[in-house]
């Protein structure tokens, strides 16, 4: 349904905004498996950062500049 996505793409527009990093752990459950969750991740502009914790990899996103276009 997509509540998900909308719920990180708001936490992501929040964090650039302020030009916070996101760091996180994704750990795979459900039957989900733990490629397509960092694939879903990726989608978002997390990497793996080569490090992993208690729950898994961590991936980390970094704040990105919103460009403002002048009208032609």
């Amino acid at each position: 349904q997509g509540h998900a996505g909308r719920i990180l793409a708001a936490v992501i527009a929040d964090a650039d905004a302020a030009g916070v990093t996101l760091i996180l752990e994704a750990r795979a459950c459900a039957g989900l498996e733990q490629s397509a969750l960092e694939a879903w991740y990726g989608g978002f502009g997390f990497s793996k950062t080569g490090l992993s914790e208690t729950f898994g990899p961590v991936l980390a996103r970094a704040p990105r500049r919103l460009e403002l276009r002048r009208a032609a």
